[in-house]
């Protein structure tokens, strides 16, 4: 459902509203408030990117093959309200996956002792331009400490069912205070934000080829000092791959790694400069 509803493979319809043929703003959620008021409901796609060098409808849709779909349509970030030439995105539409199992506080291992990881595919773009792109990762917590299936929120401040180090009273009227901090339970972690490039196949890789990417994950120093890091290391730490394979190694640092910890030696002494590595 969520793969075919997502919003990547199907399009959405809109209100549109222009002031001077340019698009404005608009409060109007569904289609009879919207032409009530002068706008437009018209149907606006996401896409992988712009074909400019397709100016009609049937040049655009003739280049479609194997590979991408083109599409003349309104793309979702339009300001002029004009067709345009789209190269869609694969139709398998995004992933949407339930997360591994991980033991609780232990840093995210999955069963076999290994990080949390998810194979990510890199999209290709026909155009072979430099694309700059956005990934934000959140850290989702759910908890059991309390009906987790059947609250909202409306059970939000003096009605939460959770408490601060709550008392309660157990078998022969014992108190009993539980170590239980509200910041920990039901949030989100770790939300971070990072933009990179993905850069086009070099002209003599062909597009059968497999190029996997060998990264790194971790900081400089033992684990109690790169806490709530982990010491550095490569990831995957197991790359399984064929003979005719290329792997694409990259190495990358921390910016907040205190130079001067223990057992790192004199303060950029292996060459990482004084502000971090």
């Amino acid at each position: 459902f969520y793969q075919k509803e997502s919003f990547n493979v199907k399009p959405r319809y809109d209100c549109i509203e222009t002031r001077n043929d340019v698009r404005t703003s608009t409060k109007f959620n569904n289609e009879a408030n919207c032409t009530s008021h002068g706008g437009k409901w018209l149907l606006l796609y996401s896409y992988l990117e712009k074909a400019p060098g397709y100016t009609t409808q049937a040049s655009c849709e003739r280049a479609s093959n194997s590979r991408y779909q083109y599409k003349w349509a309104i793309p979702h970030d339009t300001i002029t309200v004009k067709e345009e030439c789209l190269v869609l995105h694969p139709q398998q539409g995004p992933s949407c996956l339930q997360a591994p199992w991980t033991r609780s506080n232990y840093l995210g291992l999955n069963s076999d002792a290994e990080p949390l990881s998810y194979d990510w595919t890199v999209p290709s773009f026909p155009s072979n331009k430099v694309k700059r792109c956005i990934a934000r990762i959140r850290y989702n917590i759910s908890t059991f400490d309390y009906d987790l299936y059947n609250i909202n929120s409306s059970s939000n401040g003096a009605k939460s069912p959770v408490r601060n180090d709550p008392i309660v009273i157990v078998d022969d009227g014992i108190r009993l205070q539980i170590n239980l901090n509200t910041d920990q339970t039901g949030r989100t972690f770790q939300d971070r934000t990072h933009i990179f490039e993905i850069l086009p196949r070099p002209n003599s890789i062909s597009d059968n080829e497999n190029i996997y990417n060998w990264n790194m994950l971790g900081k400089r120093g033992n684990i109690v000092q790169t806490y709530p890091a982990v010491e550095y290391d490569f990831t995957p730490r197991n790359l399984q791959i064929n003979r005719n394979d290329l792997i694409h190694i990259q190495w990358t640092g921390s910016n907040t790694h205190n130079n001067k910890g223990g057992s790192d030696g004199q303060s950029g002494a292996d060459g990482q400069g004084q502000d971090g590595l």
